[in-house]
């Protein structure tokens, strides 16, 4: 998979680091990741991934952004107070880049069937991540 003269630009930073170069930023395009919760650790997780030029995030949280939340969860504003976690999460990561494929869940993970549900859903994707990427193997 290429990259688009826009994203060479957007991730040169990234491209020049002998670890990374444009075959680690290609392997990151096609990587998928699945955030579970878009709390105090997800949210800027979030950030983070889309800035990276992770290729799809799908977010996973079913709680609503509450005023509680703005002092530890900055991809959220105070406009976002009642709103979807999840739905605003993806939207700011695309927001953040264009080039990333954000997905939104709103759906509790617990023990049983809905949990299971979701992981085999983008398991496809996810697993195995570490040979997707293979950041710093002689064969990556």
């Amino acid at each position: 998979m290429s990259l688009s003269d826009a994203e060479l630009e957007r991730y040169a930073r990234h491209i020049v680091l002998r670890e990374m170069g444009g075959g680690g930023q290609a392997r990151l395009k096609q990587a998928s990741v699945l955030v579970l919760g878009a709390g105090g650790i997800g949210s800027p997780a979030i950030q983070y991934l889309a800035a990276a030029g992770i290729g799809r995030l799908t977010i996973v949280d079913d709680d609503h952004i509450d005023l509680s939340n703005l002092q530890r969860q900055t991809l959220f504003h105070t406009g976002d107070i009642g709103k979807p976690k999840a739905h605003v999460a993806a939207e700011r990561a695309r927001a953040l880049n264009p080039h990333v494929d954000a997905i939104a869940l709103q759906r509790r993970i617990g023990h049983g069937q809905p949990g299971r549900e979701i992981v085999r859903a983008v398991e496809d994707d996810v697993l195995p991540l570490d040979q997707r990427i293979g950041f710093g193997r002689a064969d990556a």
